[in-house]
């Protein structure tokens, strides 16, 4: 919900997980706030799909073949989305109430179709400042039918796995 009105936010947020239960909860408790969370799963084997239906998400398999599309272009181009913005988030990701309120205002806004947030990690009981991982922009808020993850590639990047993990939103 809102902090400002209790209402809830006209977003949709995309979770893509695989066995992510442990880191879920929190993930998703941090966006309450949205009309829609959908959560696109590849056939976890613990406790993910009972967090996500705890928290009032919507579950989509996602069974990959080896090829494109991956998990996120796929969810983005096969799941009929409630709102015209998404916000993508992993489990491990937290918003926060600050950041909350940015996304409200900032999807008011009819100039612009996508908003890169500047991710921050935790380490060690500290925030990680420097070493290349902070700043660390990513375009993640963004009229879903304009964005699409970039397709890399390379020999090496089949060992992400079923998601983008290296790629960017074009």
């Amino acid at each position: 919900m809102s902090e400002q009105s209790g209402a809830r936010v006209p977003l949709s947020v995309l979770v893509p997980v695989k066995n992510e239960a442990a880191n879920l909860r929190d993930c998703l408790a941090s966006v309450a706030f949205a009309q829609e969370i959908v959560v696109v799963d590849s056939a976890s084997t613990d406790d993910t799909q009972a967090a996500a239906e705890a928290a009032g998400a919507r579950i989509v398999q996602f069974v990959w073949n080896g090829k494109f599309p991956r998990k996120k272009n796929w969810a983005l181009e096969s799941i009929r989305w409630q709102h015209e913005w998404v916000l993508i988030l992993d489990a491990d990701e937290r918003v926060t109430p600050e950041l909350e309120r940015e996304i409200s205002q900032a999807m008011r806004r009819t100039d612009v179709d996508g908003f890169y947030l500047n991710r921050r990690f935790w380490f060690l009981g500290g925030w990680i400042n420097h070493c290349g991982y902070f700043p660390s922009w990513n375009l993640r808020l963004f009229r879903h039918r304009l964005g699409r993850y970039e397709r890399i590639e390379i020999d090496d990047n089949i060992a992400s796995g079923d998601n983008e993990v290296h790629e960017h939103v074009l």
